[in-house]
């Protein structure tokens, strides 16, 4: 029916079908320029969305080939209306969006999402706004673009590469280099929506991987060894000399950020998801468990109420 956007891997239009007469998202892969097979991004894409069935992550119908064209591939999926960057950015959404039931709501289902996938050893490894999506038609949140997603074993077999997650929502084990990673780096992604829910505005906007790793240290302060243990042996561990785009700050400062936005405990939880060292970072299935949920206001029962 129309065009709604495109991006490296595919362009994604909003279709109906002539049967049920509901409307679906049509992805259409792109493949003309591939040279050496079915592209991996889309190989991933579609076994994490077969295999994960949840109510927070968008639904995969079908995948269908053209008849004539074999590199003319679709993926048929669910239909979310709107993702929450353009709500946060719309006056008309961004009051409710960001008060304390809604954002209760919108994390505890996020974490829930997020915690039966690490449950089944899928990683995302690209959480934002942005892959955040409402569907009208239930109004929950759905995770969305699996186009990075892996399936990880334990212990870690291999290496992975640390150039994923958009840069704003990159924990620092990775903008320290780490290849050996796990479901903790959807939790500090995780943490760091939160924080732009609270708040309405992100939390780390780096312009590279430096100044990234400096406005992480300006409010969370400099990581230590004596903190993070690991942290000496990551390839990029001199980055954080000072003189080198990194300003020196001792002192973690996201209580002063949020104490105005958001209750001590939601403050407690933040920090947990954006704890530095990934091996104390708190899990989304104990995340889920946190007193935030249950203090007054709880969560609301729908997103419905984004949209009286």
């Amino acid at each position: 029916m129309e065009r709604i956007e495109e991006g490296a891997y595919g362009v994604v239009y909003r279709a109906r079908c002539v049967e049920s007469g509901k409307y679906v998202a049509l992805k259409r892969l792109k493949l003309e320029r591939e040279r050496e097979g079915f592209p991996t991004t889309s190989l991933r894409e579609i076994s994490s969305l077969a295999n994960l069935k949840h109510e927070n992550v968008i639904s995969l119908h079908e995948v269908v080939v053209s008849r004539d064209n074999l590199l003319e591939v679709y993926l048929v999926m669910e239909y979310a209306e709107y993702d929450l960057k353009e709500m946060l950015d719309d006056g008309k959404f961004r009051a409710t969006l960001c008060s304390v039931p809604v954002v209760k709501r919108i994390v505890f289902d996020l974490l829930t999402a997020i915690a039966y996938m690490h449950e089944k050893w899928y990683v995302h490894r690209d959480l934002k706004l942005t892959n955040l999506l409402l569907c009208l038609a239930d109004k929950k949140i759905k995770v969305a673009d699996f186009g990075l997603t892996r399936k990880i074993g334990d212990p870690m077999q291999g290496r992975l590469t640390e150039s994923v997650v958009t840069l704003w929502y990159r924990a620092p084990e990775l903008l320290l280099g780490s290849t050996k990673y796990g479901p903790a780096i959807d939790v500090w992604s995780v943490g760091c929506v939160m924080g732009e829910l609270i708040t309405g505005k992100p939390l780390f906007p780096g312009r590279g991987e430096i100044d990234q790793l400096d406005q992480i240290i300006q409010i969370l302060g400099m990581p230590t060894v004596k903190i993070w243990p690991g942290l000496k042996d990551l390839p990029h561990f001199g980055k954080l000399r000072s003189g080198d785009g990194i300003q020196v700050n001792e002192y973690n400062m996201l209580d002063r950020l949020l104490n105005t936005y958001t209750s001590p405990l939601g403050l407690d939880l933040v920090d947990r998801l954006l704890t530095y060292d990934p091996e104390k970072r708190i899990t989304a299935r104990e995340a889920l468990q946190h007193a935030y949920f249950t203090e007054q206001p709880g969560p609301v029962d729908s997103l419905e109420c984004l949209f009286r």
